[in-house]
């Protein structure tokens, strides 16, 4: 097994690639968990203390040293990772994904060019896409809940401009749009992660303006309307419909439009995705609301 272990210290950054046999499984995990942990630790330091509260779980950019360029830069270190996730069960594996978003934290300048950065985050959606394509590892939770908050941090640290310049891009869309669906049809199991998700397209959509028609692939603003026309519909269609499964569990499942927190961070994002195809939308509203609205008034006049 090959392990690439980063190491901070006030001097340096040591970037040690290594490859050993070790005979006692329980050794080899251990030193994993203690190589994660670490890698962790070094990206979550707070180099500038301008971090005003370390309980959170939303990751603002790391202001990493410019000596550890290289570590970073290196396709090696978050290959390692993503590999780590895919044959690690949590808490291992949702340790791994955490790393990965912190990595994918780091500032701007610490890519010498534009193509760096470029060519890291191609290396990063490419490891997403791959993810989303075999569904890796969201049987469990905390892989799933981790992986929402990576979907959510990627369009808060790169431009539109950057994401539909990268390899992939329509294929990447279509894959998170699927997942998005996926994950508020099932809300019942991951309430407390939908909300990141719903960023991510909050994010796409407000930065659209900025984008040139002549950037990226051809096709990527009508691909990104007509995605997002797909998970304002699953939304509105999982909300009404939840309605019915809470009633008909008789107290077995929680009532997500009773839960004000997870309801409030999903409404605070929900009209910035919905104005950006407001017709469209608004006519789909009108489409759910005026047959409900006629039933109610039916049951109403049968009181």
């Amino acid at each position: 097994m090959t392990f690439i272990c980063i190491v901070y210290s006030p001097f340096s950054i040591l970037h040690c690639s290594y490859t050993m046999t070790v005979a006692d499984q329980r050794q080899e995990a251990l030193l994993g968990d203690q190589a994660l942990g670490l890698t962790v630790r070094c990206l979550n330091f707070d180099f500038i203390g301008t971090n005003p509260d370390e309980s959170t779980e939303d990751v603002g950019t790391i202001q990493a040293p410019t000596s550890w360029r290289s570590v970073l830069q290196d396709p090696a270190t978050i290959e390692l990772l993503f590999d780590f996730y895919k044959n690690t069960d949590p808490p291992r594996s949702s340790k791994a994904m955490e790393a990965i978003i912190l990595l994918c934290s780091v500032r701007r300048s610490l890519f010498p060019t534009d193509k760096d950065r470029g060519a890291f985050l191609g290396r990063v959606m490419a490891g997403i896409r791959s993810l989303l394509l075999n569904q890796t590892g969201f049987q469990h939770q905390d892989n799933y809940h981790e992986f929402c908050r990576l979907l959510g941090r990627l369009k808060a640290n790169y431009q539109l401009s950057e994401l539909v310049k990268a390899e992939g891009y329509l294929e990447w869309l279509e894959l998170a749009s699927s997942f998005t669906v996926q994950s508020i049809r099932n809300w019942q199991y991951c309430t407390n992660s939908i909300h990141y998700l719903l960023a991510l397209w909050g994010r796409l959509v407000a930065a659209v303006p900025y984008v040139r028609p002549d950037t990226g692939v051809q096709g990527h603003a009508e691909s990104l309307e007509k995605q997002v026309l797909i998970v304002v519909e699953a939304y509105i269609e999982s909300m009404l419909g939840s309605v019915e499964m809470v009633y008909n569990s008789d107290g077995g499942l929680d009532d997500p439009l009773d839960d004000d927190g997870s309801l409030k961070e999903q409404l605070d994002r929900l009209p910035v995705i919905c104005r950006f195809k407001y017709g469209d939308v608004a006519q789909l509203i009108l489409n759910k609301f005026d047959p409900l609205l006629n039933q109610y008034r039916q049951a109403l006049s049968h009181i």
